[in-house]
Order: structure tokens, then sequence, then C-alpha cells
């Protein structure tokens, strides 16, 4: 999923558009999420998520992006 969580001119008539994607665990590589659980083992949670609360969880990645306003017209 995304979401456009801004737009914004800028001084040299460019656009900014700063974007947010979520993604599901399945959609996240196998090294990443190890590398995630072995970091909830160093900061000592006091219990492991249940299936029920990882099923739910998202992770996000935000980007920002410059476009020329003469290219959109």
């Amino acid at each position: 999923m995304l979401k456009a969580q801004s737009l914004r001119n800028t001084k040299r008539d460019m656009l900014s558009v700063k974007i947010s994607r979520f993604f599901r665990p399945e959609d996240v590589p196998e090294i990443s999420l190890s590398l995630i659980s072995q970091e909830r083992l160093e900061m000592d949670f006091a219990e492991e998520p249940t299936p029920e609360v990882l099923s739910r969880e998202l992770f996000t990645s935000e980007t920002t992006a410059f476009h020329s306003i003469s290219s959109l017209r």
C-alpha cells in the first residue's frame, strides 16, 4: 500500500512528493525479519508477540521524490 504524505512546491519549480509504503511481514525479506527478531530479543521484550499480533504488523518505508512541475503539465 502506498500513501502520499505530502506534496510541496520547491523554489526551483520542482514538486516534492513524500511517499510512505506499508509492507506486511510476508513482503519483507527473511534476512530483515531475522534481524528484527534478533533486535527484539536484545531489547528484552516482556513477551513474544502472538501470531495474531504478528499478522497485523506493518513495516514502513518512506521516500521523497522530486519532479519538475513542467513535466507534470
